[in-house]
């Protein structure tokens, strides 16, 4: 593990799609669409501003929207799906999208493109390429983030330990995390190294990417470096750090 790199890395999370949902007319006239996402509180309410203030801005679009945390997102819009009662526009997940879109339960949005009516003239195609399964565009990513590790300066003084280097490495992290359970009897991390997308950081630390290019296989053949990488999140465990 001393060779990989522990650095962030760019993380597409979270695409809006528009779906195979019918929009409704009412007898004014008035398209009503369904619109549905997952988040916080603060998510929700920013969300609610924003179709509101477009509301305004279109009086002929009733917008009826749907939102819950993410636990509960995905049975909901499932059995929807199995129903054909998919939003309108929903929140999406990279995760998820190929399936959904392999499915015939997503439209392509390159029609709205080419005609101008989605201007996607100031995005990356990058961030594009991230919503793009068998050449065609499914998804926009709202936006990318990276993991990263917040460190506790006066956990580090009181335990006499220098903060690491930008470049520090995986047998670095390991060592200074049991130094820090030594010294103050503390736990060197809370929140654990599980979560699927440090092992996807991982492989992308060596050149390799989680996925083939066709997203039908794994695009690395050695598993090494992943079973280093649990064993070392068990020492840890094992410590108490």
């Amino acid at each position: 593990m001393s060779q990989h790199r522990f650095q962030p890395f760019s993380l597409l999370l979270v695409v809006v799609l528009l779906v195979l949902g019918s929009a409704t007319y009412a007898q004014d006239d008035t398209i009503q669409l369904q619109m549905t996402w997952w988040g916080s509180q603060n998510r929700h309410d920013r969300t609610i501003q924003v179709i509101e203030m477009y509301e305004a801005a279109n009086p002929s679009v009733d917008i009826v929207y749907e939102f819950s945390n993410f636990t509960d997102y995905w049975p909901r819009v499932n059995t929807q799906a199995a129903g054909g009662q998919i939003a309108c526009v929903m929140q999406h997940d990279y995760a998820f999208l190929s399936e959904w879109a392999n499915r015939g339960l997503l439209a392509p949005l390159d029609p709205f493109i080419e005609e101008g009516i989605i201007d996607v003239a100031n995005i990356d195609d990058a961030l594009l390429d991230g919503g793009r399964i068998d050449g065609q565009i499914y998804g926009l990513s709202l936006g990318t983030n990276s993991p990263a590790i917040i460190v506790d300066i006066d956990a580090f003084e009181s335990a006499g330990l220098e903060l690491p280097s930008t470049q520090w490495t995986w047998t670095e992290f390991e060592e200074i995390a049991l130094q820090l359970k030594e010294e103050l009897d503390i736990w060197a991390i809370s929140y654990g190294l599980w979560d699927p997308q440090f092992w996807r950081g991982l492989y992308l630390s060596l050149g390799e990417n989680a996925f083939n290019p066709e997203g039908t296989a794994l695009g690395y053949t050695d598993d090494q470096p992943l079973i280093d990488y649990f064993n070392m999140i068990r020492r840890l465990q094992d410590a108490g750090a």
